[in-house]
């Protein structure tokens, strides 16, 4: 019989929905991070070389917007896109010590098992107060309505 069962255990998923994720990474706190992490300056040169100077323009039909210089986020539809962005949310897992913690690009599966809903509960306001935290210090946000 399963363990969950057998203890009669209830179990709490909460997925995670990051509100234009790749569009809202700060590369300043990225770098911030990687150094912590270990890399070293010219890794950091490198990365910040990556985030300088990069501009987009909107067309539609024959119709053209200006040049406009991209101040946040990682580009979109490259090889480093995504792996930046696992690292930019990596720390989130210190925040919510209790959940075993999955991460996919920008899905993020939170769990937590325990043989009461008041204790369920109970931690599910503590997180949601230390998952705010987490998103005001790295200046992205949660879409709650998901």
């Amino acid at each position: 019989m399963n363990q969950v069962l057998r203890n009669r255990t209830i179990s709490l998923y909460i997925f995670i929905d990051f509100k234009k994720a790749f569009d809202t990474v700060h590369s300043r706190i990225l770098l911030m991070k990687l150094k912590k992490y270990g890399f070293d300056e010219n890794a950091l040169k490198l990365i910040a070389n990556y985030f300088q100077n990069r501009q987009q323009f909107v067309k539609l039909e024959a119709n053209s917007s200006s040049l406009k210089p991209i101040k946040l986020g990682v580009p979109q539809g490259s090889i480093l896109g995504p792996l930046l962005f696992l690292i930019f949310i990596n720390d989130l897992v210190h925040y919510l010590t209790n959940y075993r913690v999955k991460i996919f690009a920008d899905d993020t599966t939170l769990s937590l098992t325990n043989s009461g809903l008041p204790e369920l509960l109970k931690e599910l306001n503590n997180s949601v107060k230390n998952i705010t935290e987490w998103c005001s210090f790295n200046r992205i946000d949660i879409n709650w309505s998901k």
